[in-house]
């Protein structure tokens, strides 16, 4: 009969008290009981974090229509227009929505994408997300719409801030900023129109 043995290890450690606490030179033996175990779990650990395994992000973006089918915007009337076919009407009234269009080279719209939803009275705006829409879908430029429930057509400073945020990043990205329209169910108003850009 023969019996196996793990091989084991022991060693001690002592741990010196500050004075006063015990005694002036106390100290305390503790033994620690060493396996081959826990280094077999710090590597699995390690090896679970790799750098090399990470996740390959791809970009693509696919459209069912022809470019020439797309509708070609050269006015602040004619943007008003595609946006408000993209708006819901039971809704223009009574929450505040922050919309973009994306625009190829040529202004055709290559789509519109609604960034955030909020409340009667606003709406909070991640620059980040409007240039992450941009970027995928390969927009040359870019003009925002939100909507006021109020039925007010003039813009607050907050709306003249965020404008000039988004300009900014888009003039660094070199995907820029047409036009910001401030949509009601009456009407709009044009930041570009009216100078603001």
């Amino acid at each position: 009969m023969s019996f196996r043995h793990k091989a084991a290890c022991f060693a001690v450690l002592f741990i010196p008290f500050p004075p006063g606490l015990v005694t002036p030179k106390a100290c305390v033996a503790v033994l620690i009981h060493c396996s081959p175990k826990p280094k077999k779990i710090m590597d699995t650990q390690e090896r679970k974090i790799d750098l090399y395994e990470v996740a390959e992000i791809k970009l693509s973006y696919s459209t069912k229509v022809k470019a020439s089918q797309r509708p070609k915007v050269d006015s602040s009337r004619q943007v008003y227009e595609v946006f408000a076919k993209a708006w819901d009407k039971d809704l223009i009234e009574f929450t505040e929505e922050f919309k973009v269009m994306l625009l190829s080279r040529a202004n055709r719209v290559l789509g519109i994408v609604t960034i955030s939803s909020g409340g009667t009275a606003g709406t909070v705006v991640d620059v980040k997300l409007v240039y992450a829409a941009a970027i995928k879908s390969n927009a040359s430029s870019i003009i925002l719409g939100h909507n006021h429930p109020s039925g007010n057509l003039l813009p607050s400073e907050q709306d003249k801030r965020l404008t000039q945020r988004v300009k900014e990043a888009g003039r660094i990205l070199d995907i820029p900023v047409l036009d910001h329209i401030i949509m009601t169910a009456d009407g709009y108003y044009s930041f570009g129109d009216e100078g603001e850009l």
